[in-house]
């Protein structure tokens, strides 16, 4: 069909309309001949389908399924994207059909399904939107109960009551189901304004004052009744007396509209559940899992959030499910025990901490708002009496956890000396009933002396000079993975953190310049010091960010977007997400010698191929130099020397020796092997992949090698020693990556962590790069995906 004019375009679609009501086309039919119209036209389309239909209806009465059959029309141009929600509820609720209660019913039916199937969350995921749509549907809803009673009478009440009450229903119902609650609770509180809720009681009164005043008429007309009609009884009028009157009838109207005006001042309260236990001992076990999940959630993966965060979610969940104070400490308590019991090892610091540093500061937050220490030591007695939780997690740490865990308590002001020794003296018997549990105050040492170790040294580096970077770091890289992570989680605990990885990234971007004249904040005086501070800030903010996956890339620099970290990460982000290689790109000093404008990418590379490249096979000859070269450049070598390693594994079995030195150079800067790692990972495969996973796969025979020499290198050279250690300080934060590329692993993303923000924005989109590594999945693997997403369905659900 040719489209001469808007105007021919509108009359052809609205011809086009009637064509499909009166053929009854399905709706996906209907979408399938009408799209390339409306968007030619522009959108106005949608705006008169209803009136079209209502007209067409009208010159066929007996035919019912028209208008439902337009609206049917209507809600696929929503799904489909051609008119935007808040037009949608507007074409609905502003459509005048108040005498055909049928027709409101069909317009009310749709409007409760946009809420109750959701559609709603999917548009801006902001609570603002949220609110402003239900609040549209809730005034359609009150202005249908007006009108109504405008038109009532007695004539048509049959037809019109059902409408009414339906509509009281469906209020109530924005109150009764948790969602549509919540939403309102939430923007009222976080506003702190009532004026909608009293806007609403006023119309409600306005209403309440018509239907009294029809009342009021209804018995001045009776009362001029006269006395001898009244006296008149025959048989009709004995029967008619059974039935209810008109007034009664309105009455009840009455009744109705004040239980609404008594609901609204109810929306500014938490929502609750109306579930109750059947008895004492069962403890709302429908609804743990909730808790428990939330309590993982927050110690593992969403770690940044404070405190208070953490005790204003767990309080408002509670509420909504409605669990006593009581139940919601000890869910809490038994969450994050379960949590230092069950972690895995690369998360397990971030556990303890959360638990010993974190959770008392939790607690101290409940108290705040309004908990009674009573009730939390309560529920500290009734986890003293989980015996067989306490003990494995002892047994698993060789610690008396549960009174390291009050010591902490007592410390925040939140258990005072009474009830600590009394809980200690209960726990402390228990555990010597059990025989398998190391006994005596050695064990305990083990973990608290640790976390405190791990304290001081954060107090140190608050108070650090200058002078002493280089022996901090040093000191760092040799404590090894869990205290690294503990400090960091101590540091997140108080908030601390984007501080602490600012300053790593202030000290990486003043290390990565050449040193003239002036030197790196005092912080170093000479080449090795300056490669030793970039090198090892590098690989302290890498594995921050793998730690503190919920961390924004921008916060951990602290805003130093000019900083190599920053620079390398964010480009290998990208690739990633756009399933995109990561190649090499020439700069004016890449590698760090001079290049003129003449030089061009193939004869760098082969310039590069025959010296440099030459002696890092050879010679075990670094490609940089510390003295003159910026770090940054040194590092967008990486995918020009990943190149070259894969054109070697491309043509065969490469020399394991010359291979082998060159990724022993990696040993003078540690952080080029992490980033060659994740150069690989970004390569996309192959068929077949075969060079990648031989690279892959040398990369980890190295590793072996390395560990090998590590201990008789510290023996008998400290330097060497020192340069093996922060090389596998690096080696271990790409361990897993590195894994997963030799077994063609899909990567795993943390499980759940998406579903901590989805009150608050919309889910996120698979990318395609995901998408595509699922097609390319095996049946094994795509069973475990299905599994871990029937995991999250049933977190929802709960």
């Amino acid at each position: 069909m040719v489209v001469s004019s808007t105007t021919n375009n509108s009359q052809q679609l609205d011809a086009l309309l009637r064509n499909c009501l009166s053929q009854r086309l399905e709706p996906n039919e209907f979408f399938e001949e009408a799209c390339r119209m409306i968007i030619e036209e522009n959108g106005q389309f949608p705006e008169r389908v209803l009136q079209i239909a209502n007209n067409y209806a009208s010159a066929f009465p007996e035919e019912t399924d028209i208008f439902p059959l337009a609206l049917a029309y209507l809600k696929i141009l929503f799904v489909h994207g051609l008119i935007q929600p808040q037009k949608y509820l507007t074409i609905l609720t502003t459509f005048d059909c108040w005498t055909h209660p049928i027709k409101i019913e069909e317009i009310a039916s749709d409007l409760e399904s946009y809420i109750y199937n959701k559609r709603i969350a999917v548009y801006e995921g902001n609570s603002n939107v949220l609110f402003t749509q239900i609040t549209q549907i809730l005034d359609w809803y009150i202005y249908s109960i007006e009108k109504i009673v405008e038109l009532i009478n007695e004539n048509n009440f049959d037809e019109f009551s059902l409408v009414f009450i339906n509509r009281i229903n469906a209020i109530k119902h924005l109150h009764e189901r948790p969602f549509t609650a919540l939403i309102i609770f939430t923007f009222l509180s976080e506003h702190s304004d009532n004026s909608s809720i009293n806007n609403n009681i006023n119309k409600l009164q306005i209403i309440s004052n018509k239907i009294t005043n029809h009342l009021n008429e209804l018995n001045e007309k009776k009362e001029s009744t006269s006395k001898e009609d009244e006296m008149e009884v025959d048989e009709e009028k004995e029967e008619k007396i059974k039935e209810p009157s008109f007034s009664s009838k309105l009455s009840n109207f009455l009744k109705l509209i004040d239980q609404l005006i008594e609901l609204f001042p109810l929306f500014s309260t938490p929502p609750k559940s109306n579930w109750q236990p059947c008895r004492e001992d069962f403890i709302h076990r429908k609804y743990r899992p909730a808790l428990l999940s939330l309590g993982s959630i927050f110690a593992i993966f969403r770690v940044i959030k404070t405190a208070d965060e953490v005790a204003d979610t767990f309080l408002t969940v509670g509420n909504i499910l409605g669990m006593e104070h009581e139940q919601i400490v000890e869910d809490l308590l038994r969450a994050e025990t379960s949590n230092i019991c069950s972690e895995q090892r690369e998360r397990e610091a971030l556990a303890d901490v959360f638990v010993f540093i974190k959770l008392p500061q939790v607690l101290k937050c409940l108290i705040q708002r309004g908990i009674q220490r009573q009730t939390i030591s309560k529920a500290l007695e009734n986890i003293c009496n989980c015996d067989s939780l306490l003990d494995q997690v002892d047994d698993k740490k060789s610690d008396n956890v549960f009174r390291f865990f009050l010591d902490g308590l007592k410390k925040a002001d939140v258990v005072n000396s009474k009830e600590h020794e009394f809980l200690t003296k209960k726990r402390d018997l228990k555990r010597s009933q059990n025989e398998e549990l190391p006994a005596g105050e050695r064990q305990m040492i083990v973990r608290s002396e640790l976390i405190s170790r791990v304290q001081k040294a954060k107090r140190g580096i608050d108070t650090l000079v200058p002078e002493n970077t280089e022996r901090l770091l040093r000191r760092l890289l040799s404590l090894g993975e869990i205290p690294i992570d503990m400090l960091c989680s101590i540091y997140c605990a108080c908030g601390e953190l984007s501080l602490f990885s600012s300053k790593l990234a202030a000290l990486n971007a003043q290390a990565q310049q050449p040193i003239t004249g002036e030197n790196v904040s005092g912080a170093t005086t000479n080449a090795q010091g300056r490669l030793l501070i970039f090198d090892s800030t590098f690989l302290l903010m890498a594995r921050i960010q793998h730690v503190f996956a919920d961390m924004r890339l921008e916060e951990l620099v602290g805003g130093r977007l000019h900083c190599a970290f920053y620079r390398w990460t964010q480009r290998y982000q990208k690739c990633i997400e756009e399933s995109e290689s990561m190649c090499f790109v020439l700069s004016s000093q890449t590698g760090g010698g001079p290049s003129n404008e003449d030089s061009t990418d193939s004869s760098f590379r082969s310039n590069f191929q025959r010296n440099q490249f030459q002696a890092m096979r050879s010679q075990k000859q670094p490609f940089w130099l510390a003295e003159n070269n910026d770090f940054g450049n040194t590092i967008e070598t990486v995918p020009l020397i990943g190149e070259l390693l894969l054109e070697e594994f491309s043509r065969g079995s490469p020399n394991s020796n010359e291979i082998n030195n060159i990724f022993w150079t990696f040993s003078q800067m540690s952080c080029l092997w992490l980033c060659l790692v994740q150069w690989l990972d970004a390569q996309q495969p192959t068929i077949g992949n075969t060079p990648r996973q031989a690279m892959a796969r040398s990369m980890r025979e190295f590793e072996v090698k390395l560990q090998q020499q590590k201990t008789a290198s510290e023996k008998d050279n400290k330097d060497n020693g020192e340069r093996l250690q922060s090389l596998s300080y690096s080696i271990l934060i790409a361990r897993r990556l590195l894994r997963q590329i030799v077994d063609q692993r899909i990567k795993k993303e943390h499980p759940y962590t998406w579903l901590v923000g989805f009150a608050q924005r919309p889910l996120p989109a698979l990318p395609f790069g995901r998408k595509m590594s699922l097609l390319r999945a095996s049946p094994e693997e795509i069973n475990e995906e299905n599994q871990r997403l029937k995991e999250a369905n049933n977190y929802l659900k709960n």
